[in-house]
């Protein structure tokens, strides 16, 4: 299986997620759904249907619906099964 992140990105998306981190801090947020296509490839490198839930200690978990084949994502169907 592929990795979601792409390769040549990995370092780029771990420094983004965690800046989004050190916002969320500051705003006293626990986390944040990223949910548009303009966020999602900020902090992916991926255009993809589903969503990124970033905790505020810079934890990304990518619910994808598609495409599928990678590795590293929680693949749902629809939004409720986000947890």
């Amino acid at each position: 299986m592929e990795s979601f992140i792409p390769k040549h990105l990995q370092d780029e998306v771990k420094a983004r997620v965690s800046r989004l981190a050190l916002l969320l801090n500051r705003a006293g947020a626990d986390a944040m759904l990223v949910c548009d296509n303009v966020g999602l490839y900020y902090l992916s490198g991926r255009v993809f249907a589903g969503y990124i839930l970033v905790g505020k200690d810079a934890s990304a978990r990518y619910f994808v619906r598609r495409p599928i084949g990678f590795e590293g994502v929680d693949y749902i169907r629809k939004p409720e099964q986000i947890v």
